[in-house]
């Protein structure tokens, strides 16, 4: 039988968590960055990339970043005709992002090349968009298969200290206990990372994006942060106070948001009889399910007068103005 060689405890030396973006994104840890289609996802990881390329100031900070150098691999769009001309909209430097040059699919597994781009080029973050383009043939719903299939990527990351950043779409059902559980495919997916953020649109603010920290191994969980993309890029608006049990159920593609302003419509003068609530809705193609998480968002309470149910009359906070 082979030695097994054991590694006492007393003989490691502790370390502390570095952070690029406490308490969101950590050096040498998987971060990953989810959402639906559409939502602004790689124009929010671009514009994370912009910022740290030339040493500004990330979303809310008070001071600037050193400039550090940033590998952005992407499967889904195209280097020269969208992801460079957001950089430059963004003001980054583009002597300090790169993407590493491949005949075919690179990979999670392809360590060879992520460790080399990562030595030779002193990359602090790696950014993947989307994770689905870099599992190769793995099966993402195999826990066993996934955890495989990011190991290298894991290992290399925590040798060399250089944050990872994965975009993830998710899945387009809303019927989940929390929203880390909407990263499609296996839920060691989820498990790997030891931080996750998620962003979708806005419950109750128009044209306003919210990104919710969803996930967090090392740190407590961050405030959510609101934004607003805009034709100069993104516009960072100010911490969010919207958790994570205020965005499930809710759906990018407008159906929460459509109820929420019915509601608001229907209940702005007086209360209404709960009876013709529900048949508004109904007609409007309003799911009960729907409505429900759009009465509770809104913290409206029925009551009961006499042998009637009532939904009460809504009244504007300062949080519902965009």
């Amino acid at each position: 039988m082979d030695n097994i060689e054991l590694i006492p405890f007393n003989e490691v030396t502790e370390e502390e968590i570095s952070w690029l973006f406490y308490p969101y994104i950590a050096y040498g840890k998987i971060t990953l960055l989810g959402g639906e289609a559409g939502c602004g996802k790689t124009m929010a990881a671009l514009a994370l990339a912009a910022i740290l390329s030339k040493g500004g100031k990330l979303p809310l900070q008070s001071k600037n970043t050193e400039p550090i150098n940033i590998l952005y691999q992407t499967a889904e769009d195209g280097l020269a005709d969208t992801i460079i001309p957001r950089l430059l909209m963004f003001g980054a430097n583009m002597e300090r992002i790169a993407a590493i040059q491949t005949d075919g699919y690179l990979t999670f597994s392809n360590r060879e090349k992520i460790e080399e781009a990562i030595v030779r080029n002193n990359i602090r973050l790696m950014i993947f968009d989307p994770f689905q383009a870099f599992v190769g043939k793995a099966n993402m719903s195999s826990a066993n298969e996934m955890r495989m299939a990011l190991r290298e990527l894991v290992q290399v990351a925590q040798k060399h200290k250089c944050a990872v950043v994965i975009v993830c779409h998710t899945g387009k059902s809303t019927n989940y206990a929390n929203l880390l559980q909407r990263i499609i495919g296996s839920t060691d997916i989820g498990a790997i990372a030891r931080s996750a953020l998620y962003l979708t649109n806005h419950p109750s603010k128009k044209d306003v994006k919210v990104l919710c920290h969803v996930k967090s191994n090392l740190a407590p969980i961050g405030q959510s942060i609101d934004f607003k993309i805009t034709d100069n890029g993104i516009r960072w608006l100010g911490y969010s106070e919207i958790k994570e049990k205020d965005l499930l159920g809710h759906s990018a593609d407008g159906a929460f948001q459509n109820a929420v302003d019915f509601l608001k419509t229907v209940l702005a003068d007086d209360k209404v009889p709960s009876k013709d609530v529900h048949d508004l809705a109904a007609k409007a193609q309003f799911g009960f399910s729907t409505l429900k998480k759009a009465k509770n968002y809104l913290h409206l309470k029925s009551f009961k007068q006499g042998n009637v149910w009532y939904y009460p009359q809504y009244i504007s906070t300062k949080e519902d103005v965009s």
